[in-house]
């Protein structure tokens, strides 16, 4: 019911004008209501409102003449007349005004002179519901006869379902030749083999299947029958392509038309794109090819269990190939020791076996040395080097008395390497491999990588951050590869997590000793012990209240000592959950059973200590208790990893928290911080208000106590206003650090410090540590370092050391880049006189201070690893380099005619006399975004982008011919993207230069819209941010 015909305004939400009666009836609205009211003149976006009360008011118009078609027509034509008045340019000439009356229905090929029209209407969605006489599948079949291209997207295809269209797909691709494309998965042996093969064996039809088989984040279900006549139709809901779902299953399915919901339909149509364009996720399948055919036919199998010694192959995983492409460009841009930063539970060792299976098959390396500290975890990795590698034979262990005979490809434990009578020399390995190589600052894994030379020095760890401190960048220098955490790896590699920190009420362990970080043990074990029931006690309760089937469970659960396991275990049991204990000590076949007792259910819970922090897979682990607190963020996040491995018949990880309430010292901020990926900023906010970034499908819980009780310690944990900041700078510990030990030291985030108008002198000075007097200008120029934080590239952070040293620069490119720094200092008209800024430069020497300060924290926080690039000889620009709009403007040298240097928005500026198009793309739209710039701009893969023109290019237009043909018209587009327009509070988020791209495909105009070709690929983290589907 519309605004139209409603008789009374009752309490609710609403998004409409305000008219004159609608005023009247709010004035007299009941006392007890309140309208809520939005002041226009504050609001950009009013297309969504004026469209709805014309679209209401004209239907019910045209409702008033129904039976006059000629006074339909003619109020139609007076309205569009009104309309060319007010805005000329929306109609191509004045013959559109004239309507006549009759209805286009088909434009065909002569000598057929009709055509089947669609059984729904091409002007209005609907709902079908296969009721009687009308089921899915007479509309779709429908629907063909007038498609010029067909897009199926589907999770599973059954024969039964594809020969109820056989008619109609062979005559759309054989007899019309027109193009199919359907995309489908594996997903628990759903699809069958011969309708993938009679979709793929059909001409003009291309297949793309996605192979994961575990889980697969493929549910839709949709169709879309593309036409180029404007009157696109496509259906959408829960239907797959069956017999039952077609026909007469309880199935809900929209049909959406593109002339009344053209924005659904074009999200719909570039949501397919993507999926198609992401060659990871999705592969082609070719049924000639008898490799594919088998491969098919293997994943669709009912699943069996591998005999022992019975070798699989292995493939990388879709979110894996760009972890291993980025390793392979680290070493052709000469970087030979790189650290891969991947979540635990996303395949680590599987990623150093292809790696070292690729190296081998070119020769680049042999012998190998895999380093890790338990035997669990050298026995699995020799496991999965030999799948990659199919060889049964292949590696040795040195471990336990176990010595290599050959020792050319050895899997070794730190402390057998670093036994006196080793066998082996570590220095003598082409490749050596490091497991959970945030141990390398420990004094045994220094002394082994002191000793080793290899050709290819690889770690491997899921947090990089080790909780003392402790830096060994110099044994793996930044940029890491790969940098794929936990927050970002759930969607592509592990399954959700629920997360349950829960009021543990009679258990305080804020009385407790606290040394250096940690508890002191025995006395933690002593009050874990005695509060043992009570913990169980809520955990049982947890259980039934929060798991649907306790049956099914397989759960670890960490405790602190031997007597606290074997007292949880007790009462576990006592609570009729079968449980065991499990220690570091314990012997290899008493671990070995408790696993197959938990994974076959016949344990249900297994209490651990000191075992299963890392490297060993427990897939089938579905839940979590924490029922000791864990003080290392690192150790925390390998116990979270345990459970988060994907399984068969396994949707989610639930973890119950019962860690009860904490010592004043006890940091809950590192935790979530490793958790969920957010500033200290952002996680205040998530655990006050439950607002924030959560995985997809993850959900977090806080008992009223727990939640009072961290956001207590998140206070007092690291301060993120400027008085806190000022107070913890001028503690007696911190007065004396510089910038990198205070972050260090701290956990301060580089972005507080640096929040708008901060800066680190500027916040000596407020602690009174710094009292040399100040140049004029240097007070603005301190406050605008805030914006320089986005910086990681060697091309400013070497020049700046060097302008920083007061040294002038001597030709153009370093010259550029003296202004980009200048631009940021002192503003476009100063920067844009180079005299004037580097007199001005000169008496800074606080600023010139705290640039030398900066620059290495930069290349710390900000490293790029990228191929070197140079669009022009002048220019500055590093692929990959994140850039503000007038440090764009100054690297190109491109100024207004007032001489200033310019500021750069969204949208596209022709530069370097033309040469040059900078395509400027926000991706996230706001609120206050008007319409007229929200384009559709995102990422379809790694080197495509799709994007929109201005809203009023036209095809033959100037600027339509550039983007079109930009060859021809002498000018090279080049790709600037940020994720939204602010960084953080007042501070502008910076673009990151993608490089040139090049048409490859473009429809429409007023808007056009073009799929770029990228030269280089985009890094993971923006295309994974920017993606519409994910």
């Amino acid at each position: 019911m519309g605004r139209w015909r409603r008789r009374t305004l009752e309490p609710g939400i609403y998004d409409e004008l305000v008219s004159a009666q609608v005023a009247r009836d709010l004035a007299a609205l009941d006392p007890t209501l309140v309208a809520v009211r939005r002041n226009l003149a504050d609001q950009e976006d009013l297309r969504g409102p004026l469209v709805a009360l014309l679209q209401e008011a004209l239907a019910l118009a045209l409702i008033e003449v129904r039976d006059k078609p000629a006074d339909a027509m003619a109020l139609a034509e007076e309205l569009l007349a009104v309309l060319r008045a007010r805005a000329p340019h929306t109609f191509r000439d004045a013959d559109d005004l004239t309507l006549r009356p009759e209805r286009l229905a088909a434009i065909v090929r002569k000598p057929a002179s009709d055509v089947d029209a669609p059984r729904g209407s091409l002007h209005t969605s609907q709902l079908i519901v296969n009721a009687t006489g009308e089921s899915l599948l007479d509309h779709l079949r429908s629907e063909f006869a007038t498609a010029d291209r067909v897009d199926l997207l589907c999770a599973f295809v059954k024969l039964s379902g594809v020969e109820k269209f056989r008619r109609e797909l062979e005559s759309h691709c054989v007899a019309r030749g027109r193009p199919l494309r359907v995309l489908t998965t594996t997903y628990m042996g759903a699809s069958d083999a011969k309708a993938v093969a009679r979709l793929a064996g059909l001409p003009n039809a291309s297949v793309k299947v996605s192979f994961d088989e575990q889980v697969t984040r493929l549910h839709a279900k949709a169709w879309v029958f593309h036409r180029a006549s404007g009157y696109s139709t496509a259906y959408v809901g829960s239907s797959n392509l069956s017999h039952a779902a077609q026909t007469d299953g309880l199935e809900w399915n929209v049909r959406v038309t593109e002339v009344d919901q053209p924005a659904v339909l074009a999200q719909m149509v570039e949501t397919f794109e993507q999926y198609w364009a992401d060659d990871h996720q999705f592969e082609r399948y070719d049924h000639a090819d008898e490799r594919q055919r088998r491969r098919l036919a293997r994943a669709l199998q009912p699943r069996v269990d591998v005999v022992d010694g019975e070798l699989v192959e292995i493939e990388p995983k879709d979110f894996q190939k760009p972890v291993l492409a980025e390793l392979a460009e680290a070493r052709r841009l000469g970087r030979h020791r790189n650290l891969v930063v991947a979540a635990t539970g996303t395949g680590k060792t599987v990623m150093a076996a292809l790696d070292y299976r690729a190296l081998r098959g070119t020769g680049a390396v042999d012998s190998l040395l895999f380093v890790a500290h338990r035997r669990e975890i050298l026995e699995q990795a020799r496991r999965v080097f030999r799948h990659a590698l199919q060889v049964p034979s292949f590696g040795e262990l040195l471990f336990d008395g176990h010595r290599p005979t050959v020792g050319r490809h050895v899997f070794a434990s730190i402390d057998s390497l670093a036994s006196a009578d080793a066998p082996i020399e570590p220095a003598m390995f082409d490749m050596v491999v490091i497991d959970e190589a945030h141990h390398a600052a420990a004094a045994s894994w220094e002394q082994l990588l002191a000793r080793v030379r290899p050709r290819e020095l690889v770690g491997l760890t899921g947090t990089p951050e080790r909780a003392d401190g402790v830096d060994y960048a110099h044994h793996f220098p930044r940029p890491w590869v790969g940098n794929l955490r936990l927050w970002n790896a759930i969607p592509h590699a592990l399954v959700p997590f629920r997360y349950y920190l829960l009021d543990v009420e009679g258990v305080d362990l804020r009385g407790l000793s606290w040394r250096a970080g940690h508890y002191a043990t025995e006395e933690l074990a002593d009050k874990l012990v005695g509060a043992a029931e009570i913990f169980v006690r809520r955990a049982t309760h947890a259980l039934a209240e929060h798991v649907a089937r306790p049956d099914v469970l397989r759960a670890l659960a960490f405790c602190a000592t031997v007597r606290h396991a074997e007292a949880v275990s007790a009462r576990l049991a006592a609570h009729g959950l079968r449980s065991a204990v499990l220690t570091g000590e314990s012997p290899a076949e008493l671990r070995r059973r408790a696993r197959i007792e938990l994974d076959q259910g016949h344990l249900q819970v297994l209490c651990v200590v000191d075992l299963y922090n890392e490297g060993v897979d427990l897939p089938n682990v579905n839940a979590l208790f924490l029922f000791r607190p864990t003080e290392s963020a690192t150790v925390f996040l390998q116990q979270l990893g345990r459970g988060l491995r994907r399984a068969p018949d396994k949707s989610e990880l639930v973890v119950f928290d019962l860690t009860g309430r904490q010592h004043l010292s006890f940091r809950f901020d590192q935790r979530l911080r490793a958790l969920l990926g957010h500033t200290h900023r952002e996680l205040h906010a998530f655990v006050k208000d439950g607002f924030g970034r959560l995985p997809a499908g993850c959900h977090f819980h806080f008992d009223e106590m727990a939640q009072r009780d961290v956001l207590d310690q998140l206070k007092r944990a690291v301060p993120t206003d400027k008085r806190g900041l000022v107070a913890l700078v001028r503690e007696p510990a911190h007065a004396a650090l510089g910038l990198a030990e205070f972050l260090t030291e701290t956990d301060v985030d580089l972005g507080d410090v640096y929040a708008k108008d901060r800066s680190w002198t500027l916040l000596r000075r407020d602690a009174g540590l710094d009292v040399d007097p100040l140049d004029d200008d240097e007070p603005d120029a301190l406050a605008a370092l805030h914006r320089l934080t986005h910086v990681g590239d060697a091309t400013r952070l070497d020049e700046w050391q060097r302008l920083a040293q007061l040294q002038r620069p001597q030709d153009e490119r370093a010259r550029r880049v003296m202004r980009m720094l200048f631009t940021v200092l002192y503003g476009k008209a100063v920067a844009a006189d180079d005299d004037v800024a580097w007199e001005r430069f000169v008496r800074a020497a606080k600023v010139h201070a705290e640039l030398l300060a900066l620059v290495p924290v930069l290349r710390a926080h900000n490293a790029i690893l990228a191929p070197p690039h140079a669009v022009d000889p002048l220019v500055p620009l590093a692929l990959h380099g994140r850039y503000l709009g007038p440090e764009i403007s100054a690297a190109f040298d491109d100024r207004a005619a007032n001489g200033r240097f310019r500021d750069y928005y969204t949208g596209v500026e022709a530069v370097a006399g033309g040469r040059f198009d900078l395509l400027l793309v926000t991706l996230e739209k706001g609120a206050a975004t008007k319409e007229h710039l929200r384009y559709r701009d995102f990422p379809l893969h790694e080197r495509r982008f799709h994007w929109q023109s201005k809203a009023r290019t036209q095809r033959t237009d100037r600027e339509g011919r550039r983007h079109l043909h930009p060859q021809a018209e002498g000018c090279t587009p080049l790709l600037f993207v940020r994720e939204r327009d602010r960084d953080r509070p007042g501070v502008t988020m910076a673009f990151r230069y993608l490089g040139p791209v090049a048409p490859d495909g473009d429809s429409g105009e007023r808007p056009i819209t073009i799929e770029w070709s990228l030269r280089y690929p985009m890094p993971c983290s923006l295309l994974d941010g920017g993606r519409i589907a994910s």
